[in-house]
């Protein structure tokens, strides 16, 4: 098992880390073109770079150096007979709905997605619940003080396959300029049949 998710003192060298299925820049792309018009109608709205963009499957937080080491190693065995395969957005949405806070594209929840979450929460030292996870990828963030008028009409169905073909292990750290991510290491998926 790896390292706890709540990492009670953080010590010299660790990293902030969570596992994540990891965009192709075409997917990026992609999504940055067809939300052109959401940026544009909806300014109460901070946009995320479509650099960021990902579908997380497990945050670990602060982590050390052996502990990530371990991960990766656990993780190179749990998927390694894993094909490549599709995701499906169903829409555009806002949440939570009480006090929205963050623009994500929702993810229909499928046997091959949730079987990828428990296989990387077989990796982890506290795993969660199979219900706990609601696949997404964070677009937005609503800025404070928007009122509901502000975003009313964002909201909608969508009708979008993406390809799933790896995992990565991210670190995030602040900068400047915002929050940035970069891999520390890379589980690229076999090739789906007939690719």
């Amino acid at each position: 098992m790896m390292a706890s998710d709540q990492s009670p003192t953080k010590t010299a060298g660790d990293q902030r880390i969570f596992v994540a299925i990891e965009l192709s820049d075409v997917c990026r792309d992609f999504l940055w073109t067809l939300g052109q018009s959401w940026r544009e109608q909806f300014t109460a709205i901070r946009w995320l770079d479509a650099r960021t963009y990902h579908i997380t499957l497990a945050f670990l937080g602060d982590q050390s150096a052996t502990a990530i080491s371990e991960l990766s190693l656990q993780l190179t065995a749990e998927l390694a007979d894993i094909a490549s395969f599709e995701c499906q957005l169903q829409r555009i949405a806002v949440f939570p709905k009480r006090s929205p806070r963050v623009v994500a594209l929702a993810l229909e929840p499928s046997r091959q997605l949730t079987g990828l979450f428990k296989r990387v929460q077989l990796c982890c030292a506290e795993p969660l619940p199979d219900d706990s996870f609601h696949p997404h990828i964070t677009v937005g963030r609503i800025r404070r003080h928007t009122a509901r008028s502000e975003i009313f009409g964002l909201e909608r169905a969508m009708d979008v396959k993406l390809p799933v073909e790896s995992v990565a292990i991210f670190r995030s750290h602040l900068t400047p300029q915002g929050v940035e991510y970069q891999v520390i290491n890379r589980f690229i998926f076999n090739p789906l049949s007939g690719s």
